[in-house]
């Protein structure tokens, strides 16, 4: 094969892809126009859809996950051990310590639910294989959700830690 037919098959090629690609473009294009006659018809609706779809995404994107609520929970921790006992509140204390617990013993886990994530504290430990475990009978039900829910993450923000650690440094006993 010459050189010659190696370049006339490669612009063939090009050819094509090119087609492909203006294909493509005008396609999109058109996309692009309705996109924007259906803003000019229903603006109200375009601008409401526009903000949801954008509001869902950004917090698609800020969802907090085990990591976060880890290290969330180990600043918390550092901030109450670094106040006298004097003034530390034991609520909060005892709040954080069970955090630490589940975490070392790995009974909470992390449930992604895209825009919002829950902390819920499981039954058994992550690793435990014993027979309540694996019985599907014996598993906890879907309605008994509510009572472990730990936290809900929501815009890289652990809502449930943050409202319990207010006044962490209050003893209210002192009073």
């Amino acid at each position: 094969m010459t050189s010659f037919s190696r370049w006339l098959s490669s612009s063939k090629r090009l050819s094509r892809w090119s087609g492909r690609f203006k294909s493509l473009m005008s396609d999109y294009a058109t996309v692009c126009k309705d996109v924007l006659e259906y803003a000019k018809k229903k603006p109200l609706r375009f601008t409401t859809m526009v903000t949801i779809g954008s509001f869902a995404g950004v917090s698609w994107k800020k969802n907090p996950d085990m990591n976060g609520f880890v290290n969330e929970v180990l600043q918390y921790s550092n901030e109450i051990s670094s106040c006298s006992e004097l003034t530390r509140n034991p609520t909060a204390q005892r709040i954080v310590e069970g955090h630490l617990s589940g975490i070392c013993n790995r009974s909470l886990d992390h449930v992604n639910l895209g825009v919002c994530s829950l902390i819920i504290r499981l039954p058994n430990y992550k690793d435990c294989k014993n027979y309540m475990e694996t019985c599907p009978q014996l598993k906890p039900h879907w309605w008994t959700m509510r009572e472990r829910i730990v936290d809900i993450g929501f815009w890289d923000k652990w809502w449930v830690l943050e409202k319990d650690m207010i006044d962490y440094d209050v003893n209210p006993e002192s009073f």
